[in-house]
């Protein structure tokens, strides 16, 4: 019988090589990323909740969400030039876990909006989103790339970590897909039935987020010495950017969160199933498809090492469009809907468990063609990318629905006929012109790599 061997990835002699990590440890490392994607996933709703609940323009919710984005070209950059210069007895990125549990406050206050009156409502949403997303979540999942350098020595417990936290994020993701249209049917005609909802998200995830920051130890730090704040020089904040946008590869990335959340977010669903099938829940059988795709998680370190993370990512994008044509050919039949709905999940596997690999690779790519570190802005510039085609996402959906006739009265029992193609166009044609273009951009993010000699396993 083989005999198990201990952890040792505390110690201080520890090395790359003879890493082992202690099982508690993946669990408590997925914490933030978790907390952060299912903000993510409940703000996706904010259009629905500002139409339907507190009755405003859906023109006027869409420009509002983009207008917040602005802070984001600025917050983002500034945040991965403080941690880049951060140093503290707990480290580097650390710290900043924190702001993880300030974000659920804000969703909390978000959506629980008082009766303001019509431009009340407005300043309001306008303000607690913009700090839930420009300031909070910027803070807190920046630096996640960072951490995990500091923190973990092996590239090879990069991969099995980042594959991990992407399978159980899959899994609570699913969960959450399936209940969420069954609370919003059940809870969702009140407000107060949004701040409950609010509510049995944010207590345990605020807790589960701040485990990281008690536990896990930034351990590698004096065995990076590049890495060590102390004696790397420090440049300025103009030179930062231009290394930045130096970096071809964080660009390309980038672009492809950028579309990645789009699609997120961008999906009528909840308008869908309300107009055109007539009942909310049923929007809830699509995720039941899904179950599927966190089995596939457990073959991705080993596919990873065989065929590398780039063709991985390529091979996502393919299934991906597969299930958006699916979509787009059968767009009533809920079992061919269900189908798609499974490989569209299946497709998305590469960013949404490596998506920190993805990094760090743009990281090393940025240091071979600049000589330049600014790791910090690198993971910050891919946190912005998150929050800009999220917010894009929305923003789209609330633009697009005005334009379209959309009435936002909550008392309404129909809607125009130009709001239904709308509603069909945003479920069914917009997923499969996006997922072109990311197969597009797979293969430029490969070709970019070869060239400069870079592949993590």
């Amino acid at each position: 019988m083989k005999a198990r061997v201990k952890a040792n990835w505390a110690y201080p002699n520890t090395t790359a090589e003879n890493e082992k990590l202690p099982g508690w440890l993946k669990w408590v490392w997925s914490g933030p990323g978790i907390a952060f994607s299912l903000s993510f996933l409940l703000m996706a709703q904010i259009t629905y909740y500002c139409t339907d609940l507190l009755g405003l323009d859906a023109a006027v919710v869409g420009i509002l969400l983009l207008v917040s984005k602005a802070f984001d070209a600025v917050t983002d950059l500034v945040a991965g030039y403080i941690i880049d210069r951060t140093n503290t007895k707990w480290g580097k990125a650390r710290p900043f876990d924190i702001f993880m549990v300030l974000t659920w406050v804000c969703v909390v206050l978000l959506i629980s909006t008082p009766d303001f009156g019509t431009v009340g409502k407005v300043i309001y949403v306008f303000c607690l989103y913009t700090l839930a997303n420009s300031v909070c979540c910027t803070f807190g999942n920046c630096g996640g790339s960072i951490y995990m350098k500091r923190a973990i020595r092996s590239e090879k417990n990069w991969t099995s970590i980042t594959a991990f936290q992407g399978g159980l994020l899959m899994i609570l993701c699913l969960i959450v897909g399936i209940a969420m249209p069954t609370l919003i049917a059940t809870l969702g005609s009140e407000k107060s039935g949004w701040t409950i909802i609010a509510l049995i998200f944010a207590v345990p995830l605020a807790i589960i987020s701040s485990l990281r920051m008690l536990f896990v130890k930034e351990v590698a730090a004096d065995s990076r010495p590049e890495e060590n704040n102390q004696s790397t020089p420090k440049i300025s904040f103009t030179d930062t950017v231009k290394a930045l946008f130096k970096n071809k590869l964080i660009f390309i990335l980038g672009i492809m969160i950028v579309i990645y959340q789009i699609t997120s977010v961008a999906n009528p669903n909840t308008y869908y199933f309300k107009w055109i099938f007539g009942d909310i829940a049923i929007g809830s059988l699509l995720g039941l498809a899904g179950f599927i795709t966190p089995v596939l998680l457990i073959f991705v370190p080993a596919l990873t090492r065989k065929i590398g993370t780039t063709k991985f990512l390529i091979a996502g994008m393919v299934a991906n469009l597969a299930g958006c044509l699916i979509r787009m050919f059968f767009a009533t039949n809920i079992v061919m809907l269900m189908l798609a709905s499974a490989l569209t999940l299946a497709g998305t596997l590469p960013v949404s468990s490596l998506l920190t690999i993805y990094v760090l690779e743009c990281m090393e790519y940025g240091k071979k063609k600049t000589g330049v570190c600014i790791d910090g802005v690198t993971g910050a510039f891919s946190t912005f990318a998150t929050k800009v085609g999220s917010s894009l996402g929305s923003a789209m959906l609330g633009i697009l629905m005005g334009m379209s006739g959309y009435v936002s009265d909550p008392a309404a029992t129909s809607q125009p006929d130009s709001a239904i193609s709308m509603i069909y166009f945003l479920f069914a044609i917009l997923p499969v012109i996006l997922s072109v273009i990311t197969l597009v951009l797979a293969f430029l993010y490969q070709k970019a790599k070869r060239e400069a000699g870079i592949e993590i396993q």
